[in-house]
């Protein structure tokens, strides 16, 4: 009687877990899911179990053309059911008993058919005495989608002909990207980490510069530079403070562009004159 007592509070332990986990789990059986708790109905966007349970897994595995998921339908063969891989590599195959990865990420479509990308985790358990499948997951659209976006962003810096410099505010370099390094000609690894000012880069100005940054929060204009093979060239500087989501100032951005030939062009024609 105390067994059976100390088995009942342990499931009363484990379903009070589940049921408030922010993680979705389902457990799968027979490639559909007999159990989900609140977080996974909310992700994938039901209201009720009894919906879910109409719903062959295969179906939640998005595809460019696939439709929403739909009730009490078995998908045809390579119409969204075994030749739709990436879903039923971890899950399905599990069931049925062949090896598979125990973490992934794959894109499911909701109820309303909108694609959602999932991190999920599976393993097998018994279920009401069966074999079955037991995925926790959780919604990473918005994590991908930043991700991406800064991915673009890094890719947008390093393909633009302008030096992008950025500092603290004690001038460490924090950012520098290609173009900086063609323009100044020393690498990335060289500067990142250390004072703006090595080999005196920005000897000449930088304390005018700092004085406007200070009193304005940023400052553009002409001003010599240093290259590493210790040549000279022209170059014009828009620089900002940097504020982060709070508006607190944390460091300094300049967007350099190389006037050297330019300035070398007016030159000579100044001269042909």
């Amino acid at each position: 009687a105390l067994t059976h007592e100390r088995l009942a509070q342990s499931e009363e332990r484990y379903k009070t877990i589940v049921e408030s986990s922010l993680d979705g789990i389902a457990v799968v059986q027979n490639r559909k899911i007999v159990f989900a708790n609140a977080a996974a109905l909310e992700i994938l966007g039901y209201e009720h179990l009894e919906e879910l349970t109409q719903v062959e897994i295969s179906q939640f595995l998005a595809s460019e053309d696939s439709p929403p998921p739909s009730t009490g339908r078995t998908p045809p063969r390579g119409q969204g059911g075994e030749g739709r891989g990436a879903l039923l590599n971890p899950i399905v195959k599990r069931v049925d008993g062949e090896k598979a990865d125990d973490r992934y990420e794959v894109r499911v479509l909701k109820k309303d058919g909108t694609r959602i990308d999932v991190e999920a985790r599976v393993g097998q358990i018994l279920y009401e005495g069966k074999p079955a499948i037991q995925a926790s997951f959780r919604d990473i659209t918005e994590r991908r989608k930043s991700e991406e976006q800064l991915r673009y962003q890094a890719m947008l810096l390093e393909n633009v002909n302008d030096a992008i410099i950025s500092t603290d505010f004690d001038y460490n370099v924090i950012s520098w990207n290609a173009a900086a390094e063609r323009i100044f000609g020393w690498k990335a690894e060289e500067v990142i980490g250390k004072d703006l000012n090595i080999s005196r880069l920005l000897a000449k100005e930088r304390t005018y510069i700092e004085d406007r940054m200070i009193q304005h929060g940023g400052w553009e204009g002409e001003y010599p530079f240093n290259r590493a093979d210790g040549t000279q060239g022209i170059g014009y500087l828009s620089a900002a403070t940097i504020r982060n989501s709070g508006g607190n100032a944390i460091g300094y951005v300049g967007v350099i562009t190389d006037r050297t030939q330019q300035k070398q062009m007016e030159q000579q024609l100044f001269q042909s004159d």
